[in-house]
């Protein structure tokens, strides 16, 4: 029995390492080649991932400028928009000041126009009815002295 198990021994020693050679011959490259080229594969996507992850952190920080300048840009422009309108409505104010003082003249002189044109009118009116008082007064007088007299006094008074 001895001898039996040494042979299997051997044997079986043989056996493995002839196993061993054939898989290191045959199986082994094509696994290990298979195996490189997954983790150069690997390599590869991990690389691109943070090249990916630098890039988008560059154009988050971009985007964050970019944001923050338009931001900016914004108020500037709502702040300009507020000093032109304010400088408007101060220009509108003082051309309205400016026309409702010319105005006010225009309707002074006007007025002014008006009552002289008026007190002319009532002169005249004046005038025409001491005409009338008068001739009938002359009408009804019979001394020319007295009429001529009269005629006088009004006229002075006129």
């Amino acid at each position: 029995m001895t001898m039996n198990i040494n042979a299997t021994i051997i044997g079986q020693t043989i056996s493995f390492i002839l196993f061993i050679w054939i898989c290191m011959k045959y199986i082994w490259p094509p696994i290990m080649d298979t195996i490189n080229e997954r983790q150069k594969t690997i390599i590869k996507s991990l690389q691109l991932a943070n090249q990916a992850k630098i890039e988008y952190e560059k154009i988050q920080k971009k985007i964050q400028i970019t944001l923050e300048n338009t931001k900016k840009e914004a108020v500037l422009i709502i702040h300009k928009a507020q000093k032109k309108q304010e400088k408007i409505i101060s220009q509108t104010k003082i051309k309205a000041k400016k026309e409702s003082f010319i105005i006010l003249n225009e309707t002074k002189k006007i007025i002014e126009m008006e009552k002289k044109k008026m007190i002319s009118e009532s002169k005249k009116h004046i005038v025409k009815l001491s005409i009338q008082i008068a001739e009938k007064l002359l009408q009804h007088s019979i001394n020319k002295k007295d009429n001529d007299k009269l005629i006088k006094t009004l006229l002075t008074n006129i």
